[in-house]
């Protein structure tokens, strides 16, 4: 038997060297990956995921470190949401059957029905899926679809013997059907014999009950205490009140003793039948072993796609430098805010500054998660334009690094941590310094902050640092490879803004905040006085210094508000412009018909002109020719004229799948499906049309949702579905009666072959009603007490006849 990594395609092994002893992070600083809380995110993407091959794919996948894997990830990403898009029907779930297959390892294992059935739901669910994907013609989906093996045989042999839920279709196994109406007469003989003794009158006042019962699976019958000698029989039981006697009548014995070979025949037919299904399974396990790898790695790439379409993510482009585009935090759902950000041409160091609660740390975290899912083969929560780096690890250091079992201090703990990142960074890390140099007196804390950044400055790792320490500011604006960046902050109402302004430093509005939230004026007009000369100077400096830049900020606003404006304009001119070219083809195409219309009938009456002249009248034969010789020309130069009108109509692009485009006339706005007949299968919110390209416009990306077509939702008629059991206990016996005709009605029309009636046993009235009831309904074929394990005489089975109802 070969193992698992033999019959694996390379594909499916893609990250599994990565792991090295952590459970999903790869090679990955596991440390910062639980700082950053990256297991919530991989949580809620497993949620998503249709099997448990899938989530453990997921659990085990690691952290991508080549370009050439996350790409081939995020082609499969890709693709489902193409597929997703298109509503497409997929397999709801996959039963889990991993131990299943561990059991299947030992030769002559045999399964229990319940596991045969969760092989041939799975086996449905697989093959479903595999139709699918192989018909999608999205080649990172239908190509690893094409190497899953083929299950059908296996799947048809099961479903022929069971069914769901689980239970064998004895129509299909003669043996069983032969040994099963043995029983069902076995059981109403029993039930006359026991009947019998109930009804009798020289019985009458024996009896507790006017219905059978059953111990250890032999009917018997509950006899009042006081008169257990007036039935001979086996005591199985007396009653922990001492009133009831449960005695099986020597009468009834030997029906009984009958009816436990019958079922013992039952079983052993089922157990052989399970055994040779269970060996047709186990033939093929090395083959479901290697499907399972490609589920997991199919089913994971679904996941990802699942969630990156209900954040809206995109895949990140490659670049050169981190590149920002309404970049979200991925955990704070509706409430995050989109910021942008890039870092410059030659810079790998960003030092990034600004007031208190500005969100510093919640971009610094939200850039390190964005690079671990994007490693992670994930789209990410940004737009179009975003770019981020591929690095080997990832390294984060918080701010609250505080180690109280460790007996250190914050800032102890913090350069502790430090330490352990300089170890491990080189040019291929991303490294996060929350708050560096805080906690410790400031020369020195900017001292030894400017030496650790210039150490990874000289390692060329990508950095992100956030600080409040003038030192580092002074550095990175004096630094090659370094820049400033800061988080805006309001100084009026002083709350922030959640944006980020390269290339300047940012003031930290300690003062402003502290009268915000309460200090006496007086101790921060003291402090202010306390403020070196110079301290002032470059904090009015930094805070004009941003004043610019919002003002700046605020034109580019304003000319990208202009611009856009002007677009629409341009756009509504094209449209007019298109529209009047339509309609203009059209005139045009009338007066041409209009024009032909007349040219025959001037050709008619010439020719019979022509025909009454004579030789005298050569001269008005010419002039006539030379009239109608005008208007063929005419006609020429109009058709011409209609040509170019239409040739300047149609633009120069070409209509492929999945393209946004616009109906010329109705002006409705659906997505390219394919091409059949020389037309072009277009999909509406309502409806799917075929028409000609030049009945569709191009639609801008720039007009909608980038990249996305819209939602179509396929709505399926209800159907009011009939109950198979119905509970009359506790009703009057007329209501039951009126209950389980009206039931059995329903079930007539809706086609419905087995149902069953719950009565309890109580004192027999209710079981007796009903079964008068069903004896004169037309509809039931036949009737009788459920098995002890369904409810024994508390519950009665009943087919109804078939084709009855449609």
């Amino acid at each position: 038997m070969r193992h698992r990594e033999d019959v694996l395609p390379v594909f499916l092994c893609a990250g599994v060297a990565e792991v090295c002893g952590l459970p999903y992070h790869g090679g990955m600083d596991a440390r910062s990956v639980e700082r950053l809380e990256f297991s919530l995110i991989l949580e809620e993407v497993a949620s998503y995921a249709l099997s448990e091959e899938g989530r453990r794919r997921l659990a085990e996948q690691g952290f991508f470190t080549e370009v050439s894997l996350i790409e081939e990830e995020l082609s499969r990403v890709g693709a489902w949401r193409t597929l997703i898009a298109r509503g497409v029907e997929l397999p709801s779930s996959f039963p889990d059957i991993a131990s299943l297959q561990t059991m299947l390892r030992t030769e002559g294992t045999r399964l229990s029905l319940e596991d045969l059935c969760a092989y041939m739901l799975w086996f449905e669910a697989l093959m479903r899926l595999r139709e699918v994907l192989v018909s999608s013609e999205l080649p990172p989906l239908s190509e690893p679809a094409r190497m899953l093996p083929d299950f059908s045989g296996e799947y048809e042999l099961l479903s022929r013997y069971i069914a769901f839920p689980p239970e064998i279709r004895e129509e299909n196994v003669p043996e069983l059907r032969q040994i099963r109406q043995r029983i069902l007469g076995i059981q109403e003989e029993i039930e006359r014999i026991a009947y019998r003794y109930l009804h009798d009158p020289s019985y009458e006042g024996v009896f507790r009950a006017a219905v059978p019962t059953q111990r250890e699976g032999r009917t018997v019958l509950p006899v009042n205490i006081n008169f257990r000698g007036r039935v001979r029989g086996i005591v199985h039981e007396v009653s922990s009140s001492g009133a009831t006697a449960y005695i099986e009548p020597f009468e009834i014995v030997e029906q009984n003793n009958l009816l436990v070979q019958e079922q013992n025949r039952y079983r052993e037919v089922v157990e052989r039948l399970l055994g040779q299904l269970s060996q047709r399974v186990r033939a093929r396990w090395a083959e479901v072993e290697y499907a399972q790898g490609v589920l997991g790695v199919l089913d994971a790439a679904y996941a990802k796609a699942r969630y990156g379409a209900v954040h809206r993510c995109v895949a990140p482009a490659r670049g050169e430098r981190p590149v920002g585009r309404k970049l979200r935090h991925p955990l704070l759902g509706e409430k995050a805010v989109p910021v942008d950000f890039a870092y410059e041409e030659g810079v790998r160091i960003c030092v990034l500054s600004g007031a208190n609660a500005g969100g510093k740390t919640v971009f610094l975290k939200t850039l390190g998660l964005a690079v671990l899912m994007h490693q992670f083969g994930m789209e990410v929560p940004a737009e179009e334009g975003t770019v981020l780096p591929v690095c080997d690890r990832v390294l984060v250091v918080l701010g609250d690094e505080q180690s109280l079992q460790s007996e250190l201090s914050t800032f102890s703990a913090y350069m502790k941590r430090v330490a352990e990142v300089l170890r491990e960074a080189d040019e291929r890390s991303l490294v996060l310094l929350d708050e560096l140099g805080s906690g410790t007196d400031p020369e020195e804390g900017g001292a030894l902050s400017v030496a650790v950044l210039e150490e990874l400055r000289r390692r060329g790792s990508w950095v992100l640092v956030t600080t409040h320490q003038a030192a580092l500011k002074a550095y990175a604006y004096a630094t090659p490879g370094v820049m400033n960046a800061s988080v805006n902050f309001d100084e009026e109402s002083l709350r922030p803004l959640y944006t980020i302004t390269p290339g300047v430093p940012g003031a930290s509005y300690a003062l402003a905040i502290a009268r915000r939230m309460g200090v006496p004026e007086e101790v921060c007009r003291r402090a202010e006085e306390y403020l070196s000369g110079r301290g002032q100077e470059v904090s009015v400096l930094i805070r004009n210094l941003l004043a610019r830049e919002q003002e700046l900020a605020r034109r580019e606003e304003e000319v990208a508000r202009l611009k856009a404006s002007l677009e629409e304009w341009e756009k509504a001119l094209r449209e007019r412009e298109e529209a009047c070219a339509v309609r203009e083809a059209q005139l045009r195409k009338e007066g041409v018909r209009d024009l032909r219309e007349f040219v025959q009938e001037a050709r008619r009456r010439v020719e019979e002109a022509v025909r009454e002249v004579r030789e005298g009248r050569r001269e008005a034969e010419r002039r006539a020719r030379e009239v109608v010789a005008g208007v063929e020309e005419r006609i020429v130069r109009e058709a011409e004229r209609v040509a170019r009108v239409q040739e300047r109509r149609r633009p120069g692009v070409r209509v492929v799948p999945g393209m946004r485009v616009r109906h010329v006339r109705t002006k409705a706005e659906g997505v390219v499906v394919e091409e059949k007949r020389g037309k072009w299968v277009v999909q509406f919110p309502t409806m799917r049309l075929m028409l000609e390209a030049e009945e569709l416009v191009p639609i801008d990306r720039g007009e909608g949702e980038e990249g996305r077509g819209p939602e179509v939702v396929v709505e399926r008629e209800a159907v009011r579905g009939v109950p198979v059991v119905l509970d009359v206990r506790g009703m009057r016996l007329e209501e039951a009666r009126r209950a389980v005709e009206e039931w059995l009605d329903r079930a007539v029309l809706a086609g419905v072959r087995e149902v069953s009636v719950v009565h309890g046993t109580g004192t027999g009235v209710l079981q007796k009603g009903v079964h008068d009831l069903l004896r004169a309904h037309p509809h039931v074929e036949r009737f009788q007490f459920a098995p002890p394990e369904q409810g024994g005489f508390g519950r009665t089975l009943v087919w109804l006849r078939q084709g009855e109802g449609g």
